[in-house]
């Protein structure tokens, strides 16, 4: 192996220093872009949750809505009896009606 001089071994360090520098400029890009997919990913967590919260209000609401859809149904469905017996009565009325006119004539 051939001798080092004081200036190849200059030559070296300064190659190295500059070789150096680059990979902490990489490192330093590497930590700012990290940096930002932290941020983002934050940014998402928060919209997620955001989203979930909303999911949860409106499957409640739509829980209610089911109840009173029930509720509803009964009251029709009570109404609908209701309709049915008056409708009775009043065909029995109008029977009665037509009988009481009959004879009164």
């Amino acid at each position: 192996m051939a001798d080092i001089s004081n200036r190849d071994l200059f030559l070296m360090m300064k190659e190295l220093g500059e070789s150096l520098n680059d990979v902490k400029e990489t490192v330093g890009n590497i930590e700012t872009r990290v940096g930002n997919i932290e941020t983002r990913v934050a940014n998402i967590e928060t919209r997620v949750t955001n989203i979930e919260t909303r999911v949860s209000s409106i499957e409640s609401g739509v829980e209610n809505i089911e109840t009173e859809l029930k509720e509803t149904r009964h009251d029709i469905h009570i109404l609908d009896k209701k309709f049915s017996v008056l409708s009775d009565d009043l065909l029995h009325a109008r029977a009665e009606i037509t009988i009481l006119q009959q004879e009164a004539n």
